[in-house]
């Protein structure tokens, strides 16, 4: 054999499924069925629930996201969140431990394994991020009467929002923006 048609046969391509470790999806469906069983036993509580979970309620309406610990969300009907009627949440879950028992999840498992949090579908509502950052600092053009203020003034209206203050001294977080608030004297 040459060493060209023994290079030909190399295929370094191949390294990453040499190192992937194959799909369990017993223990896919394993730890699915763990997380059907704390999220049952996390919805029955009276009290808040604290830490991770996989759904919110509001309005009598359960928004459900599944995920797969650290590795994604679950794809369900095309989407990452599912709205269901709380009255019907305990039902869908039923439903949902009969469906994985059967299997017909395992492809989705093997997506999220493989795959992680890339997703195939998307969701109109994720768990909920924090608030963007309120922007800081002077905002002329939103005094209608910057014009006519003195040098000082401005300066004072600008230190002043600098620390997160109206033009009255009062806090922006607990008043919201008022630029046309008159201005503190003191």
């Amino acid at each position: 054999m040459s060493l060209a048609n023994m290079l030909g046969l190399i295929n370094n391509d191949l390294k990453e499924a040499f190192s992937r470790k194959p799909f369990d999806a017993a223990a896919g469906r394993q730890r699915l069925l763990d997380g059907i069983e704390r999220t049952r036993e996390q919805f029955a509580r009276d009290q808040p629930v604290r830490g991770r979970k996989w759904f919110t309620v509001n309005n009598g309406i359960v928004a459900f996201s599944p995920t797969q610990g650290n590795s994604g969300a679950l794809t369900i009907n095309g989407v990452t969140t599912n709205f269901i009627a709380a009255e019907a949440f305990g039902q869908f879950l039923d439903n949902m431990r009969v469906a994985v028992e059967a299997g017909e999840f395992d492809a989705e498992l093997e997506r999220v394994a493989k795959h992680g949090g890339m997703v195939s579908g998307t969701a109109d509502v994720a768990i909920p991020r924090a608030a963007p950052k309120r922007r800081t600092g002077a905002a002329p053009a939103r005094r209608a009467d910057w014009d006519q203020l003195s040098f000082a003034e401005k300066q004072r209206i600008s230190a002043l929002r600098r620390y997160g203050k109206t033009p009255d001294g009062s806090l922006i977080a607990d008043v919201g923006e008022r630029p046309d608030a008159p201005l503190f004297v003191g």
